[in-house]
């Protein structure tokens, strides 16, 4: 199954925030590549790379913000749209938008998708006090954890932020990161899905499922469903598949 048609995303006006470890700017293009024929705004709240020209998505950026939310809102395209401010603190990447900013074009689109946070390429991360910058009127939130980060320390080689990851797991640097550490973030207040509306229904994607066995990933899923405390949905994905989730827990 496509991860567009497991979320389900179909109502108008949906606003998805996509945090945490590595796979986020793929997880954006994605979702947008199944949408084609609905308006659709691709941008961040943080800092992505710029994106190479495709025929399916009018890039956008200007050098500030409010020069972009007047070419956004004037509704003159025919591709998605990924859009952004322009930075020379930043060569070749885009600066991202302001909650407000998103509030101002929600109108205009079906869906706006964001890449919320950053996380250097790492595939697992705790987010600072500063993070992540979500729209409050996000209702779908996608929370990434890679599986590559798994048996691995949780130093800076692996983890985003490890100094805030061990506070969370209550371990080393050194120790390695374990299914049990991955509970404790997503859980965590300070964790994965800081910031997320109460309202909004929450995603935990498990990404590079393919490194492990079909029968070690079904049941890892299934230890973080069942010990998440609140309602949480949980998918085992893996971007090398031609269906990219591989299991499901709701």
């Amino acid at each position: 199954m496509r991860l567009s048609e497991l979320l389900c995303i179909e109502d108008r006006n949906s606003i998805i925030s996509i945090v945490g470890g590595g796979g986020k700017t793929s997880t954006l293009f994605t979702l947008a590549g199944d949408l084609k024929d609905k308006k659709v705004l691709l941008t961040t709240t943080t800092k992505i790379l710029k994106p190479e020209h495709s025929r399916l998505y009018d890039i956008v950026i200007e050098e500030n913000s409010e020069q972009l939310l007047e070419i956004v809102n004037s509704g003159d395209f025919k591709n998605h749209i990924v859009c952004g401010v322009a930075s020379e603190k930043y060569p070749g990447k885009i600066v991202g938008v302001t909650p407000a900013f998103i509030g101002k074009v929600k109108e205009a689109f079906d869906f706006i998708i964001i890449e919320a946070d950053g996380s250097a390429g790492r595939p697992i991360k705790a987010p600072a006090e500063h993070e992540p910058v979500i729209s409050p009127e996000t209702n779908l939130f996608i929370g990434l954890i890679g599986l590559d980060c798994l048996g691995n320390a949780g130093n800076d080689t692996y983890v985003h932020r490890p100094e805030y990851f061990s506070h969370i797991r209550g371990k080393n640097q050194s120790e390695k990161i374990t299914v049990s550490d991955m509970i404790k973030l997503i859980n965590s207040p300070e964790g994965l899905f800081k910031n997320a509306p109460k309202s909004c229904r929450k995603i935990a994607l498990i990404n590079k499922g393919d490194l492990i066995p079909s029968t070690l990933g079904v049941s890892l899923i299934d230890q973080i469903f069942e010990k998440s405390i609140f309602p949480i949905e949980v998918i085992l994905n893996s971007y090398k598949e031609k269906e990219s989730v591989l299991y499901y827990r709701k």
